[in-house]
């Protein structure tokens, strides 16, 4: 699967410094991560409140951390592959967290 071959391979200790220099961005106002099921899924109140917040605050942005990127989110979400670069990005970055 495609997804996999994206997959970034990193050491326990490479992620915890990645994840570290991330903290010393700025925090991002208006940005919801959102996971469902340690992301597997689109489901649950994870997608419920995501629904929600796209119906009435599209001011925010969202994204899915996904063990499969190819998993379906309806809306405009970005959707992050877990345990890669971007995802410690925005791990650490993010204000709220579903």
């Amino acid at each position: 699967m495609r997804w996999r071959q994206q997959r970034i391979i990193m050491s326990e200790k490479s992620m915890s410094q990645l994840y570290r220099e991330y903290r010393k961005d700025k925090i991002k106002e208006n940005c919801i991560v959102f996971e469902s099921l340690w992301g597997r899924s689109y489901s649950c109140n994870p997608a419920a409140f995501y629904e929600y917040i796209c119906e009435n605050h599209p001011e925010y942005e969202c994204v899915w951390f996904l063990n499969d990127i190819e998993t379906p989110v309806p809306g405009n979400a970005k959707k992050v592959l877990k345990k890669s670069e971007e995802y410690y990005h925005y791990l650490a970055t993010a204000k709220y967290f579903v």
